[in-house]
């Protein structure tokens, strides 16, 4: 008995220790791209960039370039710069005509793969046909089944050895684990699990003509966190295998299976968080619920294989001690995934204007009802009087296939992109896409109806672009922009077509203020009116200014947010939370380098920026006190509407 909580005890020591000195990102999404998406240039340019927000894996790297028949561009293999941020490839000198770039990449942290595509032009001739940009965040659901292979293997085998030592033998029946061949099986299917997470993630690392058994995939690995961490997890259950030969040693087996299980959770979204708290709430949540669930399957597989041999006293006392344990650890479960969450969430509204939310709520579901079987089982089954067996099996089998479900959306959400604002931005652009602004411009941008509305005004050119909440866009929609007239009130502006959803029209800007109203209309997607107040000449936003504010929040240790977030009309969803300032940035879109950056006139004593994301189409216009620190947050991406306010203590 005290060999195996030391055992225990030193596996989650172990683990923390494992925990403390890591940090992660989170999860890589496109912030731009040059040439910009519908771009038409004069000459040809000498590479395509694409700029993500974090770093991606080496070798997992996709473009390729095709003219409007399909015919491939013989361009340079991908290359990466500014720590793996940003994807340059070399172009040869290409003709007049339209150009398509197809790309994927891996997420460096977290293994998540992205895709998209985007179109722009070379020449003033070439008519760019209905291309778009479209970006999208799949589900891995070949991943979501290694991952739940491995971990129900893995639950399954530490089960079985904590199951042996503080369950059977304490009731009187001895758990045989000297042969080893009872731990043989879930080890060889959670080898075969961790095996092929691995595989999996050298097959995307691998260049075309290359096999996973290459050294330049392997190398890849190396050198990305979610590639060591799947690596880490294969070697250590490989450990574990030869453990169970060593007779007499097979309690130590808990001490790889728990290195394995972090290095599970070092791959989950919420092991990125920002928040200090991310990383060791997600570990603990990992190791109890692999506890939780290993130990009822191996009470359940032991009863049914061993009836004969189990007398009901000593089922009764086993129920016990098993209820014990599994009431412990199924609140711990609560506490470190409410923690998990909070360090992965930075709004309420995300619990259900994201697929990731809406999976960590029916999470959440089931494994109240779980505990709740639990608890019935421990209050109701397990009274010392009355023969009440089949209650309890009952109970167990219920709550066995809740945690099996748990276990199986645990491995979908590792596969599901986390609540980001990028997550929501894959709706496709209008075809052709906005022009280029003229030099410096200043973008705006908010919610008509259904529609966002996206403005450019740089030197004599207006851009007004309309993107819906669906694909494709209606052909019926209707788009226009007015300019107001101090004296003569409303006219339209003589914009042309640039696409669906997409209009340009020449201006000659004076210096203040200039009023416009854009409409958009469509019958399946109702819009309306919009004003935007322009004002000009453009001003580039100050980086210095935005890191202090960065900074001066990160140090903030709480503050409180109001927010109202509206996908559409009679859509709108409103919360007040309270919240640190470092967990709040670690949700927003933007970093001090980040993205397009600029400056807008003072607005009641507050200074304003603007931080534009041209390449998920994401726009946030910043409110800042004297004291550099978030007043007011305004974010428009597709689908969206946020606003939000912030007060201090």
């Amino acid at each position: 008995m005290g060999t195996g909580r030391f055992l225990a005890a030193a596996a989650c020591a172990f683990a923390v220790s494992v925990l403390i000195p890591i940090t992660a990102s989170a999860h890589a999404f496109l912030v731009q791209t040059s040439p910009a998406p519908g771009q038409r240039l004069l000459a040809s340019p000498p590479s395509v960039t694409l700029q993500f927000s974090e770093a991606v894996a080496p070798g997992g790297i996709r473009v390729t370039v095709r003219n409007a028949r399909g015919g491939l561009v013989k361009a340079l293999p991908p290359s990466r710069a500014s720590g793996g941020e940003l994807v340059a490839v070399r172009l040869p000198l290409l003709s007049p005509d339209v150009y398509e770039v197809e790309w994927q990449v891996v997420s460096a942290d977290d293994a998540h793969f992205s895709a998209g595509s985007f179109a722009f032009a070379v020449g003033t001739t070439a008519n760019i046909p209905g291309a778009t940009q479209a970006a999208a965040e799949p589900t891995d659901w070949l991943q979501a089944a290694a991952r739940f292979l491995f971990l129900a293997s893995l639950a399954f085998a530490a089960g079985l050895v904590v199951n042996a030592t503080w369950v059977w033998r304490a009731s009187g029946f001895a758990e045989r684990l000297e042969s080893g061949n009872v731990l043989r099986i879930p080890l060889a299917g959670a080898a075969l699990g961790a095996g092929t997470q691995l595989l999996l993630f050298l097959w995307r690392l691998a260049p075309g003509d290359s096999s996973v058994f290459a050294s330049a995939p392997w190398q890849a690995v190396l050198q990305s966190p979610a590639g060591r961490n799947e690596l880490i997890a294969f070697v250590f259950v490989l450990i574990a295998g030869g453990i169970v030969f060593v007779r007499g040693a097979r309690r130590l087996v808990l001490l790889p299976l728990a290195v394995a299980a972090v290095a599970a959770a070092l791959t989950t979204h919420p092991a990125a968080a920002r928040a200090w708290w991310g990383l060791p709430a997600i570990a603990f949540h990992v190791l109890l619920t692999l506890l939780w669930f290993g130990m009822l399957a191996h009470v359940i597989v032991a009863i049914a294989t061993r009836r004969p041999a189990l007398p009901r006293t000593t089922v009764l006392t086993a129920g016990r001690r098993y209820a014990r344990l599994a009431l412990w650890s199924a609140a711990g479960v609560l506490v470190t995934g409410l923690l998990a969450a909070l360090a992965e969430f930075s709004s309420v509204a995300q619990l259900i204007t994201t697929s990731y939310g809406k999976l960590l709520l029916l999470k959440v579901g089931i494994v109240l009802a779980a505990l709740l079987a639990a608890a019935t089982m421990r209050l109701l089954g397990l009274r010392a009087t009355g023969d009440r067996l089949g209650m309890i099996r009952g109970l167990t089998r219920v709550e066995a296939a809740l945690l099996l479900g748990v276990l199986a959306l645990s491995s979908l959400l590792g596969a599901v992109a986390q609540p980001s604002l990028a997550s929501t931005a894959v709706t496709a652009i209008p075809p052709l896409g906005p022009p280029p602004p003229n030099g410096p411009a200043i973008d705006l941008a908010g919610q008509a109806g259904w529609w966002e509305v996206y403005l450019a005004a740089s030197n004599g050119q207006l851009v007004v672009t309309a993107i819906s909440p669906g694909s494709p866009l209606p052909p019926d929609l209707s788009l226009s922009v007015a300019r107001r007239d101090p004296t003569a009130g409303w006219s339209p502006l003589g914009a042309t077509a640039c696409g669906i959803g997409c209009l340009i029209a020449p201006v000659q800007w004076t210096a203040g203020i200039t009023e416009l109203q854009t409409q958009v209309n469509s019958r399946r997607w109702p819009g309306g009116k919009i004003d935007f107040s322009v004002p000009w000449p453009p001003v580039a936003g100050d980086r210095g200014l935005l890191a202090a504010v960065i900074k001066r929040m990160q140090d903030e240790p709480k503050l409180s947010v109001d927010e109202r977030v509206t996908s559409g009309p009679a859509a709108t969803g409103h919360g007040h939370y309270p919240i640190s300032g470092s967990t709040f940035l670690h949700g927003e879109p933007y970093g001090p380098d980040t993205g397009i950056l600029e400056a807008l006139p003072e607005r009641d004593g507050l200074k304003m920026l603007v931080v534009f994301l041209p390449g998920s189409q994401i726009w946030v216009r910043l409110s800042i006190d004297a004291s550099q620190r978030l007043r007011a947050e305004t974010i428009v991406d597709p689908g969206h509407l946020i606003e939000r306010s912030f007060s201090y203590p």
